[in-house]
């Protein structure tokens, strides 16, 4: 909703080993005797193999992710038929018999673990879609992994994965073409797991992994990672190419819990933890994260209570043109006044939640579309600024009717959009910029840092690109910063749009700004973020002093 001067990372992969205590894993022995080999269904029976080294794993072709699934609905509809007829033929694959509790048996190999916990196939057990596992299989799966463990004084481990914003396929796409893309993600998953491991569906856009024998901590890094990189490729349905990525969590027990019920708590938190850092990455499960869940399960509740608004309110910061020192705009900014926490803003929020519930946003859109009204009333127009984050179908239309019900030109508003979530949602942006730059409403495109190409700025519909705090903050010591801070404004100028440059803490960022071009600037040096009567005040004075009070 707000940029209020912080830089929001995003991407990249999360992992956290530092400090993690492990049971240790005694070595297997030298040799196991036989052991089953995992075979897809349809192939021959599993031979035994005689005389193999433990943890000897048959080397698989590497995954390929550029092999496009090109189907027309007619032909999804057909599929689809055929693998639920096709699933209802498919033979059990026999389960390996344990051996009596008179004569302990050796300790499994990964494919012996995965292959004795292996269910058979039928509709309890597995996905109708994909046909891999699903929840009731990998729990149950899980279970028997954990048994097996606490047997052989073994580790096991369980990765969770979510795909990121899969809503907007559906929702933008049609159910049957995201139908398509989790039968090619099941695919890519079901071709990246090895001998042994256990990859089914949990529910909806998730998807887990169960690791029934772990010898190490980088072995169980190794094996997340390749689940992370069935999303490097686009999948491409139809001709349509879907650029996805995943948040996972990575737990391992007996360390990070000892039953299934801990586990999958804990993966879970895990797993919004990797959302939270941005996405696309990989996260590991810590006692921290209980109490970051904790947190963020108490904001969400409390954010979606209807007495929340009576805690919240806008503070206000000005923007200048370098040229003249004038107030050309005031960006709102939101403020919550916990009764607990203090005061928060916007970014510690998100950084929380993730993203600020639609009411909430809907609340914030709607007081700064009341001051504005109420200061071009008053005979001081000034074009206000809000951070948007919701580009649903619905999104647009909703900006223009509060627009008209506050009765406030649309060129007096601008909506501004972090450069994260073009990266992200891109063709939901595009609909929605477009949308609000043909009804005259302004649009800039916020926390820019060099990550959306020449050919992507051409397609937005902005007025406005502001720079990111962290890359103004740069500029003194950073060479390639400079760099992109003087290619952006040039860019910029020959596009017709201005660059706004945010974060000015100091009179040399200022100075260096202005010499490379930047027109509008945003920061402490030059004005403090205000409450809305105290920003109210001051706009309608004549003194020209900014208000000196922080919000």
């Amino acid at each position: 909703m707000e940029r209020d001067e912080s830089n929001y990372a995003g991407g990249g992969f999360f992992s956290f080993f530092s400090g993690r205590r492990r049971r240790r894993i005694d070595p297997l022995p030298e040799k196991i005797q036989t052991f089953f080999v995992e075979h897809p269904v349809g192939d021959p029976e599993p031979q035994a193999v005689a005389g193999v080294e433990p943890r000897a794993e048959v080397e698989k072709d590497p995954v390929v992710h550029t092999t496009p699934v090109d189907l027309e609905p007619s032909a999804d509809m057909r599929l689809l038929e055929m693998q639920r007829n096709a699933l209802a033929l498919r033979t059990e694959i026999p389960v390996p018999e344990k051996a009596p509790e008179s004569s302990p048996p050796e300790p499994p190999t990964p494919a012996a673990a995965g292959e004795a916990i292996a269910g058979g196939l039928d509709y309890a057990y597995h996905d109708p879609l994909t046909l891999i596992p699903n929840r009731r299989a990998l729990e149950e799966r899980l279970s028997d992994a954990l048994a097996l463990a606490r047997r052989y004084d073994s580790n096991v481990g369980l990765v969770f994965i979510d795909v990121d914003n899969f809503k907007q396929v559906n929702d933008t796409r049609g159910h049957m073409i995201g139908d398509a893309v989790l039968m090619e993600i099941a695919r890519r998953m079901k071709q990246a797991a090895r001998h042994g491991e256990i990859v089914g569906r949990f529910g909806g856009d998730e998807f887990a992994a169960v690791y029934p024998t772990v010898t190490s901590s980088q072995e169980l890094a190794d094996a997340a990672n390749r689940m992370l990189q069935v999303f490097e490729q686009p999948i491409i349905i139809s001709g349509m190419s879907f650029g996805l990525s995943a948040s996972i969590g990575v737990v391992m027990a007996p360390g990070d819990g000892e039953t299934e019920k801990e586990l999958f708590e804990h993966v879970d938190a895990a797993m919004y933890r990797a959302k939270s850092l941005g996405k696309s990455g990989v996260c590991w499960y810590s006692f921290e994260i209980d109490d970051e869940l904790r947190t963020r399960e108490e904001f969400l509740t409390r954010l979606n209570e209807p007495s929340i608004f009576g805690e919240l309110f806008l503070a206000f910061q000005p923007m200048y043109d370098v040229a003249t020192d004038e107030i050309v705009a005031a960006e709102a900014l939101l403020r919550w006044q916990h009764p607990r926490r203090g005061l928060l803003n916007a970014q510690q929020i998100i950084d929380v939640v993730g993203v600020l519930p639609t009411p909430i946003e809907q609340w914030v859109i709607a007081k700064a579309i009341a001051h504005a009204a109420e200061w071009a009333q008053a005979g001081a127009p000034l074009r206000v600024s809000v951070n948007v984050s919701d580009f649903g179908p619905q999104a647009s239309l909703s900006l223009l009717e509060a627009l008209e019900a506050g009765k406030v030109d649309p060129s007096w508003f601008n909506v501004e959009i972090a450069e994260q979530h073009f990266a992200r949602e891109r063709d939901q942006v595009l609909t929605f910029a477009r949308s609000c730059a043909n009804a005259k409403v302004g649009v800039s495109l916020d926390k820019f840092s060099g990550g959306v190409s020449i050919a992507e700025l051409r397609q937005l519909p902005i007025g406005s690109l502001k720079l990111s705090a962290a890359l103004t903050h740069e500029l003194r010591a950073d060479e390639k910063a400079r760099s992109i801070v003087a290619a952006t404004t040039h860019l910029a100028q020959s596009f017709g749009f201005d660059v706004i440059g945010t974060g000015i803490e100091r009179g040399d960022e200022y100075a260096r700004l202005r010499s490379m071009g930047v027109r509008i600037i945003q920061g402490y040096a030059k004005g403090l973020p205000a409450t809305a009567s105290d920003f109210t005040a001051w706009l309608l004075s004549a003194t020209g002093d900014a208000p000196s009070h922080c919000a």
